[in-house]
């Protein structure tokens, strides 16, 4: 392992997130252990398939594993259409309380009959279920709803992803996260391991919206990058 980094990375989706992420849980704790990295998130999109995996393959290369989830504005479980931009909360466990909220959360979110429909909105959900969680948002709405619903500003982040391209978005966050008395919390958008993975996230993309793969919309690059290169994107922060 490189030098420890206190930077940890807590926004890592992997191939769990069905089109979202294109590493393997194996693949980001190895990477993490190499980068330095001391703990890493997994916060896969809407569930929590590759946790046990993930928490093995993290203690077997000395990353602590930090058990999280993301929630996306309408998610649809089937895939026939993309979740809308922006509008995203992470929850991250920081104990077992905090993992029954999560089991609590998405069993609720996807309803007790198993049907398809993703129930209940996003930031409601999270302010019922919020005990044992840390809460990060990029959604101002939202962050003022949890703490209008009386959810400890302490566990409340306004999340502030990079790379990114919207700065005006970056502005209205950082107002917020003023006005509420909340923290910036800083972090990476992490959707592949390493930077040569690109061409399989344009490939989830064709294979998502059903185009060819030279007509399917193209994101950022959103590799695990070294903690030196992650901390220099925030730098004018």
């Amino acid at each position: 392992m490189k030098g420890v980094s206190e930077l940890v990375p807590l926004h890592v989706r992997s191939d769990c997130s069905l089109g979202e992420g294109a590493a393997t849980v194996e693949e980001l704790a190895a990477l993490a252990a190499e980068l330095g990295y001391r703990a890493l998130a997994l916060s896969d999109v809407e569930n929590l398939y590759g946790q046990v995996r993930f928490h093995h393959a993290c203690r077997a290369h000395g990353v602590r594993p930090l058990t999280g989830v993301e929630l996306r504005a309408g998610f649809d479980p089937a895939r026939r259409r993309r979740p809308e931009p922006g509008g995203r909360v992470v929850l991250l466990a920081g104990e077992l309380a905090g993992y029954r909220s999560l089991c609590r959360l998405l069993s609720e979110r996807r309803g007790v009959l198993g049907t398809r429909a993703l129930r209940g909105g996003v930031a409601e959900l999270a302010a019922r279920h919020a005990e044992g969680l840390a809460i990060l948002s990029d959604a101002p709405a939202w962050l003022a709803h949890l703490v209008s619903k009386g959810v400890e500003r302490a566990q409340l982040g306004a999340l502030l992803l990079r790379p990114t391209p919207d700065r005006e978005a970056e502005r209205r966050l950082a107002e917020a996260a003023g006005r509420l008395a909340i923290p910036l919390c800083a972090d990476l958008d992490v959707a592949i391991g390493e930077r040569e993975q690109a061409p399989l996230l344009g490939l989830l993309a064709a294979i998502r919206e059903r185009r060819p793969y030279g007509e399917a919309s193209r994101e950022g690059v959103r590799w695990l990058r070294p903690p030196r290169d992650a901390e220099a994107l925030f730098a004018d922060c």
